[in-house]
């Protein structure tokens, strides 16, 4: 690997855009926005932020930069690091920009967002975090954890395609994508078929009369959508956790309230090594 200082002209830049960049993680109009103007106005310094390619000769870092170059149409010089190992494009950026949509997508997946969303679900909820009403305290997910936990569960792509049809129907998702997705692969461990009726009826209302828990879910989620106060990650979780339980099971359900201080329901039927296995 090595490194040297370079002035790359509008045309050097789009020469590389149209033949290196086969892979890499979608654009920020923002950035290439302000990226443009800087360089524009002359306000552009050179730094240590390097242009990366790849032992492929693939650009790994510094799309937006030469876009910028482009768009402005001015030189601009910068540091260029040729021989970066192919499979440490992951790593750059890692505290900054570059996210796990960012990299599922340079890695050919489909749904990056909700694809991401859910698995952080999975990894929250193999953790024993849930009980955390943002969602964010606790371990630390890293993209490497992240996606570990992805390759472990590959079907939890299956999950992505079901909810994403679900969302484009009339009405939408009552709840997030990456709620959806993970709690579908969850219930998918228990009873498959039953995990997408569940879901169907809860994005669709059809088929349910007056006492069913999914009837008796939607009306809470939908008064929680038209309330001033917003339902929690956890209220959310627990309101469909509870329900599924008693739908999987075929029990009643006569009414559907959210006690913080009560214990945080778990996903009956889904054994404790299976869990573990989620990781």
């Amino acid at each position: 690997m090595y490194t040297k200082v370079m002035t790359i002209t509008p045309q050097e830049a789009s020469l590389w855009l149209d033949t290196k960049n086969s892979k890499n993680r979608p654009i920020s109009e923002n950035a290439v926005a302000k990226y443009a103007q800087e360089m524009k106005e002359g306000r552009w310094r050179l730094n240590a932020q390097p242009i990366i390619f790849n032992k492929s000769g693939q650009l790994a870092n510094g799309q937006h930069r030469l876009l910028a170059c482009v768009r402005a149409n001015k030189s601009f010089e910068t540091v260029v690091t040729y021989g970066m190992d192919d499979d440490a494009f992951d790593t750059i950026d890692d505290c900054n920009t570059r996210s796990l949509a960012d990299v599922l997508h340079i890695k050919g997946e489909a749904g990056v967002r909700m694809l991401s969303a859910g698995v952080r679900y999975l990894w929250i909820y193999a953790t024993g975090q849930v009980e955390h009403q943002d969602l964010r305290h606790g371990k630390i997910a890293t993209k490497p954890l992240l996606e570990k936990t992805l390759d472990k569960n590959p079907n939890i792509r299956g999950s992505v395609k079901f909810v994403s049809l679900l969302k484009q129907r009339p009405g939408g998702l009552l709840i997030t994508g990456g709620t959806a997705v993970g709690l579908h692969y969850l219930f998918s461990l228990v009873n498959e078929k039953k995990a997408d009726d569940f879901f169907s009826k809860l994005q669709n209302g059809y088929e349910l009369y007056e006492g069913h828990p999914i009837a008796l879910l939607r009306a809470r989620l939908i008064s929680g959508q038209t309330s001033s106060t917003k339902l929690t990650p956890l209220a959310v979780y627990f309101y469909v956790v509870t329900t599924w339980n008693a739908y999987v099971s075929d029990k009643p359900l006569k009414r559907l309230v959210f006690d913080v201080d009560a214990p945080t329901p778990e996903i009956e039927d889904l054994p404790k090594k299976l869990i573990k296995d989620l990781l």
